[in-house]
């Protein structure tokens, strides 16, 4: 009977701990989603395929104090595709846009890309960002991809990411012109 209860005891202590380990999990991420970048709210995007979701923070431009420019695209988090319950690849692709003033256009100034795995039984993972240097005195307009993979890199699906005026945000540094457009952010350049 001792036997009994002490088994009972065992497998109610493991239960407790198991939901205790789920229950502070799920506070640390709601804390860790709740202190990430500002997210842009009037970003525009498309899907393709079967993607999952992803955080979309504020793209950031700086000037330094030895007048040096750049752009820095945040860590964000991204939840898995719905088209697949096994090992999934994300793959974030950060383009930046660079306005030529003769031809009034814009052009493919740079682009880089990152990427993380997330495991069989995960809700999503974190997707490092990344810092360019940029040329001063110009403006610059923003995308970003993010393409969800199978464990055989199969593709599953891509939301692209337009930012907007709202979705720019200047660190400032000293007094320097950092200013954001609807579409674009600028540095040292009067619009």
């Amino acid at each position: 009977m001792f036997k009994t209860i002490n088994n009972i005891h065992s497998a109610a202590t493991k239960t407790m701990k198991r939901v205790l380990t789920r229950s502070v999990a799920a506070v640390v991420m709601a804390v860790t989603l709740m202190l990430a970048p500002l997210q842009g709210y009037a970003i525009t995007f498309y899907n393709y395929g079967s993607p999952g979701s992803a955080q979309v923070p504020a793209t950031q431009a700086w000037l330094s104090l030895s007048n040096a420019g750049g752009l820095s695209f945040p860590t964000r988090y991204v939840w898995r595709s719905p088209a697949s319950s096994g090992t999934q690849w994300f793959k974030a692709t950060y383009y930046i846009y660079k306005y030529n003033d003769s031809t009034r256009s814009w052009f493919l100034y740079k682009r880089d890309f990152t990427s993380t795995i997330i495991f069989a039984g995960q809700a999503g993972a974190w997707v490092s960002g990344l810092n360019f240097p940029v040329a001063n005195s110009s403006k610059y307009a923003t995308v970003v991809d993010i393409e969800w993979l199978n464990e055989n890199f199969a593709w599953l699906g891509t939301k692209r990411f337009y930012y907007n005026g709202p979705d720019y945000e200047c660190i400032q540094f000293g007094i320097q012109s950092c200013s954001a457009g609807y579409g674009f952010i600028a540095l040292n350049y009067w619009v």
